[in-house]
């Protein structure tokens, strides 16, 4: 199986604080909208897995994370992203393939469910060899 790259987009509700004037003067306020966060992975063949699985990995603003439970299919992708730093429970992507990128969810009980979107390009195996010179 060759190498695959990842790079995209989740998309996730969030809060946050912002300093502003109210009618008093400077106050604190609430704010809430939705935030792109964007990721980068790696999703290979697992030459010390005897059943031919995929391992992988993946970062993003909230940390390095490990990829399993790796099903790619032609027009299907799952897989569940654990990070590195944290106990909580993994979360789930799934996306399906539409046009040029891929679409779908995650979804933790931690994090919620969120949409995602990414290109997934494979990798040539001389360009993870050194170049010449």
């Amino acid at each position: 199986m060759p190498a695959y790259m990842l790079s995209g987009i989740f998309f996730q509700h969030q809060k946050w604080l912002e300093i502003g004037m109210g009618p008093e003067g400077s106050a604190v306020f609430i704010e809430e909208g939705l935030c792109q966060f964007a990721y980068a992975g790696f999703i290979y063949s697992d030459r010390h897995n005897l059943l031919g699985a995929c391992a992988g990995g993946m970062i993003d603003r909230f940390g390095p994370s490990v990829l399993s439970e790796i099903l790619l299919l032609p027009e299907d992708i799952s897989f569940n992203k654990q990070y590195s730093h944290s106990n909580n429970p993994p979360i789930k992507y799934s996306l399906k393939k539409q046009g040029e990128f891929w679409t779908g969810t995650y979804s933790s009980p931690k994090v919620g469910t969120g949409n995602t979107r990414c290109l997934i390009n494979e990798i040539p195996k001389d360009f993870l060899s050194p170049p010449p010179g």
